[in-house]
């Protein structure tokens, strides 16, 4: 039987409390790159640099954190609890989700027989995203008491 934790906060402080080789997988669609398009090559010199690109302008539903793609230290902190950078889950292994809003990772990996890890900042997503994980868990555990 699977199981879920939801964590309330940003990814780079949640991530930087979870200890090294904690997860099998990382899958994640962030809500980026929802604004005014910056300049891509004042981006790259950052990137390149190891640095983060603070863009100017609002991204989606008017916050600051979302309007462009995430940047080096994001990506550093989820591959540095990614259990030896897999590509496929293993059976009952942990997938996370660093900006799992809904939770639609987090229901794909219930009903798939993983456990799961989201983050999200918004506590409203949160619990949408615990609503409909427990339902998928359910589903999947009337499932598996009828095989």
């Amino acid at each position: 039987m699977s199981r879920f934790d939801l964590l309330l906060g940003d990814c780079c402080e949640v991530l930087a409390d979870m200890p090294d080789n904690s997860v099998d997988s990382v899958v994640c669609d962030p809500p980026y790159g929802l604004s005014k398009e910056p300049d891509i090559a004042e981006v790259m010199r950052h990137w390149l640099a190891g640095d983060d690109y603070e863009h100017s302008s609002k991204g989606f539903m008017g916050k600051t954190w979302n309007s462009f793609v995430p940047g080096p230290s994001v990506w550093r902190e989820v591959y540095r609890v990614l259990k030896l950078c897999r590509l496929v889950t293993p059976p009952g292994g942990i997938v996370l989700d660093p900006f799992c809003g809904s939770g639609s990772t987090g229901c794909a990996a219930i009903l798939e027989g993983f456990d799961f890890i989201g983050i999200d900042t918004e506590e409203e997503y949160l619990k949408i995203a615990r609503a409909r994980i427990e339902h998928w868990s359910k589903t999947t555990t009337k499932e598996e008491d009828h095989d």
